[in-house]
């Protein structure tokens, strides 16, 4: 029932459900496996619960929740990297990856893909593929953008593409808008303005369509960042405030508070 439970958590953060659920049920999880005495599986839960709460805005402390002798998730992760615990590590670069990259902390992003691909294979994924690979993706391009010098980056989301490209044929309603904001990114990153901009308009209604409004709202974001670099103050201020839109939808207080905040 635990291991279930984890799974439903983590299907809830890859469709968007609305944050104030998902948070609720972290926090009675985090109780039923302190009940049962789950400690390993209170790690995962507390990671996701982590990133709620930052999205949502709360101040309280997933690991004071969870009942771990842990004060934060570095010391976590610390921990089950000397344990070997590939499974728990994974989660904990999951989801700090997905905050980075919706908080816009790029360069914190960037160093955490790179730690990632020191410790860890694709072959220790399950679930967390599809959620890691899509971020990783947009972060790459970003960072690619920002680094042109270094050939990793551009590999790194081409590899992203050819995964979604697979994915997105077995379910385009999951994949479809995924695969197309990955595009767009790719096609920034080589300079294709027009062809880029078309790829974001079909992510954001894809996104919209298939009703993942957590994905609009990133969708949207990034396209305001384009606009912003070329120069069109009024698309950017549109698009920022469609995804902003987007965000209050999801229950992201927290986010919004902060990208207004910048």
């Amino acid at each position: 029932a635990i291991f279930s439970s984890t799974w439903r958590g983590q299907f809830a953060v890859l469709t968007g459900e609305h944050l104030s659920q998902v948070e609720k049920e972290c926090d009675s999880l985090s109780k039923d496996m302190i009940r049962l005495k789950q400690t390993q599986s209170i790690l995962d839960n507390a990671s996701m619960h982590s990133m709620a709460l930052q999205l949502i805005g709360s101040s309280k402390d997933p690991f004071a929740l969870s009942g771990v002798s842990f004060k934060d998730e570095d010391e976590v992760l610390e921990f089950v990297e000397k344990s070997g615990n590939k499974a728990h590590a994974i989660s904990i670069y999951t989801y700090r990856v997905v905050t980075a990259c919706f908080f816009q902390r790029y360069e914190d992003a960037a160093e955490m893909i790179e730690k990632y691909h020191s410790k860890l294979t694709k072959e220790d994924f399950r679930i967390h593929t599809v959620i890691y690979t899509f971020y990783e993706g947009l972060i790459a391009f970003r960072t690619a953008r920002a680094q042109p010098h270094v050939e990793k980056w551009s590999k790194i989301g081409g590899r992203a593409i050819r995964s979604y490209q697979t994915w997105a044929k077995h379910s385009e309603w999951n994949f479809e808008n995924k695969l197309l904001l990955l595009e767009a990114e790719w096609l920034l990153t080589k300079g294709e303005y027009d062809s880029a901009e078309k790829k974001y308009v079909a992510s954001m209604e894809s996104a919209h369509r298939h009703k993942f409004v957590h994905e609009e709202g990133l969708a949207m974001a990034l396209m305001s960042h384009y606009f912003k670099s070329r120069g069109d103050a009024g698309k950017e201020k549109e698009y920022l405030d469609g995804a902003l839109a987007c965000y209050e939808k999801w229950g992201a207080f927290g986010l919004v508070s902060h990208i207004r905040g910048n």
